[in-house]
């Protein structure tokens, strides 16, 4: 019955934990879920990165649910037109940013996303993010050099690693991949 128990607080704990990221308090979750609920140590050992992998998995598909839901409202009464591909197209007008995870002007940051905001609802309708290093794969390359470990690959993750150019780069690059889709 105990393990059962368990099993079930953990469900709803993911849940809470969700929840809690969604609405901007991903700092505080844990504390949040510790009070309510009757969780042992070991319940949590070794899981917080499984657990947040699943939840950022979750969140891209929540994301891009809502940036769908934003370019099937913008598209909204507009008369589509044939490409030479055989895909349909819709006319948008839109604007577009890109944005660091550095405050600076210095177009050095490892990280950045880019913004696609329709003209009419004002909602952003596309968008991709960009990453010049992963944390997964610097940590082990760090370890086959520093610690002599053997040359095995990367254990499997949700590498973000998708950009080797420049950080200003990668404002183009972005642009091109929203317009694209």
């Amino acid at each position: 019955i105990r393990r059962e128990r368990r099993i079930d607080n953990y469900e709803l704990n993911w849940r809470l934990l969700m929840a809690t990221q969604l609405m901007g308090e991903s700092q505080i979750g844990g504390s949040i879920i510790g009070l309510f609920l009757d969780l042992t140590r070991e319940a949590f050992r070794n899981a917080w990165s499984p657990m947040e992998d699943a939840l950022g998995v979750q969140q891209r598909k929540i994301g891009q649910d809502v940036v769908d839901f934003n370019l099937n409202q913008e598209t909204m009464g507009k008369e589509a037109f044939m490409c030479n591909d055989g895909k349909l197209r819709y006319p948008v007008s839109s604007s577009y940013d890109m944005g660091w995870q550095k405050s600076k002007k210095t177009y050095d940051s490892m990280s950045g996303h880019g913004l696609l905001i329709g003209s009419q609802t004002k909602r952003v309708i596309c968008f991709q993010n960009y990453s010049k290093s992963c944390g997964k794969c610097e940590r082990h390359k760090s370890n086959i050099l520093n610690k002599r470990k053997p040359d095995v690959p990367v254990a499997a993750h949700n590498c973000p690693w998708n950009h080797d150019g420049s950080s200003k780069g990668m404002e183009a690059k972005a642009a091109l991949e929203c317009i694209n889709k």
